[in-house]
Parts: structure tokens; C-alpha cells; sequence
């Protein structure tokens, strides 16, 4: 069931509740007697007419009739409009309760394109944020590992040892060390403050394409061309345990939240769950007709992403290895995937040059950041769900951050059941277009048929809010409108 559709019932759930408590005129008398005036029209001041298959509502104040507006009067679309009614005349503190059911999480779908950084000389391969999402971590081609302020976009210090390609680099959990792989079969852990290199993981016979930390920053995890994860002991560089089982390059590897479990993608088209403690396969990710070159656990490792060279992505329950969701809208190679803190987000990156936001619970896109002018080969989600990294073969790399403003906040504290739903809709708008890979007519019309519908509750908001949702949502102007 989708989140519009609980929303749905919640509201009617809050309605009835409330008519069963209050009566009409005390409802409308607390509204008025509010310190939070909520516009509302006395049925004795409005007229509805019949036109065909449509109502027309009129009104009348001093003897002169205006035209409010026109609805297609469809059995839906009037119950619709009898509830939205009802809720003008509901106290604002439950008002505002139902308007923030009603925008769920569309508000914190918006990153904004803040700082776009260049330091490298060859293409971006790998990305890392801290743990407080102030330091940002690239490592590229060729071969340097750099450390980024983020508030600032200033690099702090390089890590200078590497003489291959670097493919991939991870912050311990504590942010003290940071862990590099790169072409020379080899992976180097270094002191974050001082660039010291303090020990090197020898064992593979191949390039080290991922890395990774174990929660407690105490054990490591490498993937290789050779077609192997290793297992280490960070404080002794000690090889505790070969994963042996894919048959081409691991591509990439990671931690379950308990570190109890591997997850591991490869060139052979798999993903692996594996157990830490025997070295076994637990089960096989099978669905994808491409290289795996990337999989991560959800943080509260319910779910496991994973990306392919087939052009998608894939959502799996993590404790049975059955597919979820398919996510797909890429129109090439998906090379790298991340999950938002709070689990309900996925982050993809790749060869078209774009990186995707997908909701976990629908599998639908929900935003599409555009800022790289080649493959982006790297994504990274922030601990605080408000920051996101990716970095691209055009040797950039590119911060996006929920900015919250002047309109947001009006959002949050202000609107209305009925601003709310204009919101949404504007926001579903958004969704429809970008499944639609060219556009059609039929779906911008539709859309638009919506919004317009909505015209006088877009007339009451604030400039800056109406510039707001025209900005992020692609809705027109309002003067396109009339």
C-alpha cells in the first residue's frame, strides 16, 4: 500500500474521529475564534451550477457573481472535494496534523547543487563522507587520495604512496583512519590527520576494487580481481578469511549493519551473501543479466541494493535473497548505489551521466541530479540523510544538500491541508514526467489539468513559496496558467 494511500485513510480516519467529538458549528467557531485564521467560504456565499459534466461554483457577495472555478463532476472528484471542504472546518492544530501526513517526506526529496569541486588529473573513481558529514573523501585515477572540506569545498591533505589508479577509499567509523585499494594489488590504511601510512593488506593477486569497515572499525573487508574478498584484522593486517566463490572481478563489498555477514558483487553478473564466521555462501542475489559493480545492506539491514551494467537496480530482502523491486529508469550502466540513513531512499549512480533518488517502498524515481557532464562512478549517502556526494569521470565531484529556506519553512509550519495537497500534486507531477523517458503530451496534459485545478489555493501562498514549488517541481508560472 503507498504512503498516499495510508495518508488517505488517516485523514478520514482523523475526520470521522473528530465529527464524532464536535459538531458542525463548534467546529466552525473554533476555527473562527482561532488565532490561525483559515480561509473558509460560507456555503450562503457560494452557488453551484451544472454545465454538462462539469460544476461550476459561483460567488456572491454585494450582488455581483464571479466564477471561482470549474470541476469535472465525476463521483470521485466530488467525495474529493467534500472532504477537502470538510477540513476547512476543522481546529488548525488538527489541520496542521493532517497536512503533514499529507506531505509525507516530499519536502526532503530536494537536493540542491551546492559546491562542485576539481583536484584530480584523471577521472573520479571512489567517494566517502565522515561520519558528521564534514570531510569528504576522493580517490581517482590518478592515484592520489584527497580529503575535502565540505563547508568549505577546500582539500585538506592528500595521501601520497599509491602509484595505481585508486578504486576505492572508506573512513573508519570513528573518522581516525581511512582505508584506500587500489591497482596495485594492494590496500593501505592511513592516519586521517596526519596522512601517515600506517600498515598495507598483502594477499590478493589482483587490483583492489572495494573497501570496507566493519561497525566497530576492528575488522576490513577487500575485493579484487582475483575474484576473492578477504577478511582482516585492521590492528595486525592479519588475512582472517578468504570469501572464494565468484568467478571474475569482485567489484564490490560490504559489511552487514551486525557485521555478521559479507555482501559481495561481481563481473559475473552475482551478488553473494556470505557468512563472516564459516566463509560459506548464505544465498545468491540472482536476476540481474549484467556485471554487478555495486551492493549495500540498508542500514538497519532489512534490504539489500544492488546495481548492474544491465541498467538497473534491484531492491532484496536481505534475509531471504528475494527480489523486491526493480529499479529502472537509467539508460546506461548502473555503476554505484547508496541507501539514506533513515532506509527509505535509494541513491544510484551511473554511465548516463546522472545519479537517481528512488523511493525503497515504491521503487518509484523520485528525483534525478544532474550536475556531472560524464559517467558518474561514484555515489555516497551522508549519515545525516541531508548530504550527498558523487563523483564522475569529468574529474568533479559534486556536494547536493537539502537547503532548507524561507519557503520550506513556511511549508512546514504553515500550510494547510489543502496547500499541502497542491504540494504533492505538484510533486506527482514531477514523478510522472521523469518515468516518462520522452515526455508525452498525454502526461504532461494530465498533470498540468491538475494543477490548474488547483490555481486559487496557489494564488493564497506566499511569492516565495510559489516560486518555491515552480523551481523544484517544473510546475508553469501561474501567469501560464490564466
Amino acid at each position: 500500500m503507498s504512503f498516499f494511500t495510508h495518508t488517505f485513510s488517516l485523514v478520514t480516519l482523523l475526520i470521522m474521529t473528530h465529527s464524532s467529538i464536535k459538531c458542525m458549528d463548534r467546529q466552525i467557531s473554533a476555527c473562527e475564534n482561532s488565532t490561525h485564521k483559515v480561509p473558509f467560504l460560507s456555503p450562503k456565499t457560494v452557488q453551484i451550477t451544472h454545465d454538462k459534466d462539469e460544476l461550476i461554483f459561483h460567488k456572491s457577495e454585494k450582488g455581483i457573481t464571479t466564477e471561482l472555478g470549474r470541476i469535472i463532476a465525476c463521483p470521485e472528484r466530488i467525495n474529493n472535494l467534500l472532504m477537502l471542504l470538510y477540513l476547512h472546518t476543522l481546529p488548525f492544530d488538527i489541520q496542521r496534523a493532517i497536512a503533514l501526513l499529507v506531505l509525507g517526506n516530499t519536502l526532503t526529496y530536494n537536493f540542491e547543487l551546492t559546491t562542485t569541486l576539481e583536484g584530480h588529473n584523471e577521472w573520479i573513481c571512489s567517494v566517502a563522507l565522515s561520519s558528521d558529514c564534514t570531510m569528504a573523501l576522493t580517490g581517482a585515477r590518478d592515484s592520489i587520495v584527497s580529503l575535502w572540506d565540505t563547508s568549505t569545498g577546500q582539500e585538506q591533505l592528500r595521501f601520497i604512496g599509491h602509484t595505481g589508479g585508486i578504486n576505492a577509499v572508506a573512513f573508519s567509523p570513528d573518522d581516525k583512519t581511512i582505508l584506500t585499494g587500489s591497482n596495485e594489488n594492494n590496500a593501505r590504511l592511513w592516519d586521517r590527520k596526519t596522512g601517515i601510512l600506517l600498515r598495507e593488506f598483502i594477499g590478493h593477486t589482483g587490483w583492489i576494487n572495494t573497501v570496507a569497515f566493519s561497525s566497530d572499525g576492528k575488522k576490513a573487508l577487500t575485493g579484487s580481481c582475483d575474484h576473492t574478498a578477504i577478511l582482516w584484522d585492521v590492528e595486525t593486517a592479519e588475512n582472517l578469511l578468504q570469501l572464494r566463490g565468484h568467478t571474475q572481478n569482485v567489484s564490490s563489498v560490504v559489511f552487514s549493519p551486525d557485521d555478521t555477514r559479507a555482501l559481495t558483487g561481481s563481473k559475473d553478473n552475482n551478488a553473494f551473501v556470505w557468512d563472516l564466521e564459516t566463509g560459506g555462501i548464505v544465498f545468491r542475489l540472482r536476476g540481474h543479466k549484467n556485471c554487478v559493480n555495486a551492493a549495500v545492506f540498508s542500514p538497519n539491514g532489512k534490504l539489500i541494493i544492488t546495481g548492474s551494467y544491465d541498467k538497473t537496480a534491484r531492491i532484496w530482502n536481505a534475509s531471504t535473497g528475494e527480489e523486491s523491486l526493480l529499479l529502472r529508469g537509467h539508460s546506461k550502466f548502473v555503476n554505484a548505489v547508496s541507501c539514506s540513513p533513515d532506509n527509505t531512499l535509494a541513491l544510484t549512480g551511473s554511465y548516463d551521466n546522472s545519479a537517481c533518488l528512488w523511493d525503497i517502498s515504491t521503487g518509484m524515481k523520485v528525483s534525478v541530479l544532474k550536475g556531472h557532464s560524464e559517467f558518474v562512478e561514484a555515489v555516497a549517502f551522508g549519515a545525516t540523510g541531508k548530504i550527498i556526494l558523487t563523483g564522475s569521470r569529468d574529474k568533479k565531484f559534486c556536494l547536493w544538500k537539502i537547503v532548507s529556506c524561507k519557503a520550506t519553512e513556511w511549508i512546514s509550519n504553515n500550510a494547510n491541508p489543502l496547500q499541502a495537497l497542491l504540494i504533492v500534486k505538484a510533486f506527482q507531477r514531477k514523478q510522472k514526467i521523469l518515468l516518462s523517458t520522452t515526455c508525452q503530451p498525454d502526461v504532461e496534459n494530465d498533470c498540468e489539468n491538475t494543477i490548474s485545478e488547483l490555481l486559487p489555493l496557489y494564488k493564497e501562498l506566499p511569492y516565495y513559496v510559489q516560486n518555491y514549488i515552480s523551481t523544484w517541481y517544473s510546475t508553469r508560472s501561474i501567469n501560464d496558467f490564466e
